[in-house]
């Protein structure tokens, strides 16, 4: 069976811890917008495309079920702060 779902990631760096290098460590936080939400995965799109900085609300259910998402963090609202990430920031939404 094949379910669609859709899935998304975020690149989250953390503030103070380096890794060897020297360089700020990423994580990277996966997450499910669940079916008939498609206005919210419509404005997650539009950030990434953009760049801009956002602050994603989220339930994290008890277990993952293949027809609702790969996760068991689902988005309910993204807040944009109109603002671009610094422009040495990877834009793309595919590069990780």
């Amino acid at each position: 069976m094949v379910f669609k779902t859709w899935e998304g990631q975020m690149n989250l760096q953390t503030f103070g811890a380096m890794d060897p290098r020297a360089s700020t460590l990423n994580e990277v936080f996966s997450f499910s917008v669940e079916r008939g939400e498609e206005s919210l995965y419509r404005e997650l799109e539009e950030a990434s495309l953009s760049g801009e900085r956002v602050n994603l609300h989220y339930v994290e259910r008890y277990a993952r079920l293949p027809w609702r998402g790969e996760t068991t963090y689902f988005i309910t609202r993204v807040e944009r702060s109109g603002k671009a990430a610094a422009p040495e920031t990877d834009r793309s939404p595919v590069a990780h």
